[in-house]
């Protein structure tokens, strides 16, 4: 039978309120007294902007917004220095946009009179910005934005936080949306992505060919970025873009991240683990798991249930790499990598993994990776349940 809940105490109410905010927060939420309290701070720091709208020839509303639109100087700032929309993806985007509004090469558009030049420029950067706007990439603007901010403040520097507060109350503003691709400093942030993709696009191109292939799938290019041939070339893009170099190491640990999860759930399964392996990870994993009815589970023996897990599966592998075993496995890799047959982006993450397990005392030191790897192979292998329930029957 189910233990009967406890009715919670305020005080651990408050403290499951506090434990579900904070993940939340991490990803850019705010709860809607947080909300208010804020936009109240933005209306009051941009009090020393609205001396200036006023006097403006046309309506507050008009003076406001182009005084704001005019903003694409803020990228000069530190807090927007790594803030790219992806350069890989920036690039062809542009390059769709121009050929769908009649420009399929970049002679067809400066053949046009200068002012109509500029006007359907405008208009490719307008909407190519509108589709690389994503909510990650509008999260990370406001959130420099409001950083930039209270520097300035900090500084005491009115007029420079007031333009800022009044840039960030517009963004901010749901019924706004749609103006984000017309604000200057968000088109800065996709031209200067658009500069980043020419200058990679380039650092991979094939001197065989003699010539770059924007057409290349997406992970063939990644591949290219991790080849150790293109160092160089990649160094050279780098320092020619500000900002690239740290928006680079920002992806790397990103894609590190998003690899150990792919790893762990079975998405990127490299199959370093034979059936046999597998079959005796499977039986300790049900063991373990099982021991308690759906009933008797709470939170405490779950987590007491893991915990063992881990601890079982852990001492499973101590015993299986011998230096023959963990010789095989970083022959696995080396072809892995060789081949191919993963997801591109998860390149630079599987070298580094290959590069640490030629290490003598890898077997130790790298067990997280052959955890979460076993236990992601678990998740995609098909198991004989009846073998398992057989081999439990027998210990």
């Amino acid at each position: 039978m189910a233990r009967k809940q406890k009715k919670l105490t305020r005080k651990q109410r408050l403290q499951q309120q506090e434990a579900v905010a904070l993940p939340r927060q991490a990803r850019g939420w705010v709860s809607p007294n947080e909300k208010a309290k804020q936009r109240q701070e933005l209306v009051e720091d941009m009090a020393p902007l609205l001396a200036i709208v006023e006097t403006g020839a046309g309506s507050e509303e008009e003076n406001l917004f182009f005084l704001l639109a005019d903003s694409g100087d803020l990228i000069e700032e530190p807090e927007f220095e790594a803030i790219f929309a992806e350069p890989l993806i920036t690039l062809p985007t542009y390059i769709s946009v121009a050929e769908k509004l009649g420009f399929p090469s970049p002679d067809d558009l400066f053949n046009l009179p200068e002012e109509e030049q500029g006007e359907k420029k405008a208009e490719i950067m307008e909407e190519t910005t509108r589709r690389l706007l994503t909510d990650e990439l509008r999260q990370e603007i406001l959130t420099a934005l409001n950083g930039l901010r209270l520097r300035w403040k900090k500084e005491g520097q009115r007029p420079e936080a007031a333009r800022a507060a009044g840039l960030q109350l517009i963004l901010n503003d749901r019924k706004s949306k749609g103006l984000w691709s017309t604000i200057g400093l968000v088109q800065a942030i996709v031209l200067r992505s658009l500069e980043a993709g020419f200058e990679l696009l380039g650092a991979t191109m094939d001197e065989e060919a003699g010539e770059a292939d924007e057409d290349r799938p997406l992970s063939d290019l990644y591949k290219r970025l991790n080849d150790p041939a293109i160092t160089g070339k990649l160094e050279q893009a780098i320092k020619k873009v500000p900002g690239l170099e740290n928006y680079l190491d920002k992806q790397v640990d990103k894609l590190w991240d998003e690899a150990e999860e792919a790893l762990f759930r079975g998405e990127l399964n490299l199959g370093l683990f034979t059936t046999e392996e597998l079959e005796a990870g499977a039986k300790i994993f049900n063991r373990v798991m099982r021991g308690q009815t759906d009933g008797e589970a709470t939170a405490d023996s779950t987590k007491e249930q893991t915990q063992n897990l881990y601890v079982q599966l852990n001492a499973y592998l101590a015993g299986l790499f011998t230096p023959e075993r963990l010789e095989q496995l970083r022959a696995r890799l080396q072809t892995i990598l060789e081949e191919g047959g993963y997801p591109g982006r998860y390149t630079s993450y599987v070298r580094m993994m290959a590069e640490a397990m030629t290490e003598e005392d890898a077997a130790e030191n790298e067990r997280p990776f052959l955890l979460k790897t076993l236990l992601g192979e678990l998740q995609t292998t098909p198991i004989d349940e009846a073998d398992d329930e057989e081999g439990e029957e027998e210990q």
